[in-house]
């Protein structure tokens, strides 16, 4: 944790944001500790129980072992022919059955 909740001023708590491939992609699904608002974080947690260590063991066994997925990289930019997206810049359903149809890859459940 780079920021956390033990000081009251601080507005969230966070992490390092990375990927780290390693054979297939990893990916990373942000933690219910992660925000702050009138110095709780969900369900009602002090943010003071936020450290560089932990948060409340209730938050960090909300999703243990419920969620793993598949997941489908659609490289936009490559699509459209850019190095990068801008940050304004929307991806519209057709957009994805644009990129499903370049690729010809299908993304199915």
């Amino acid at each position: 944790m780079t920021s956390t909740g033990e000081s009251t001023e601080s507005p969230h708590a966070s992490d390092v944001y990375s990927m780290d491939y390693h054979g297939l992609a990893l990916t990373h699904l942000d933690a219910l500790c992660h925000l702050f608002y009138k110095e709780r974080c969900y369900n009602g947690f002090s943010q003071e129980q936020v450290t560089e260590k932990r948060g409340p063991k209730a938050l960090r066994n909300q999703l243990e072992g419920r969620i793993l997925t598949r997941g489908v990289l659609m490289d936009m930019p490559r699509l459209w022919g850019v190095h990068y997206l801008e940050g304004s810049r929307v991806i519209y359903p057709e957009d994805l059955e644009a990129w499903e149809a370049k690729s010809g890859v299908k993304v199915e459940s």
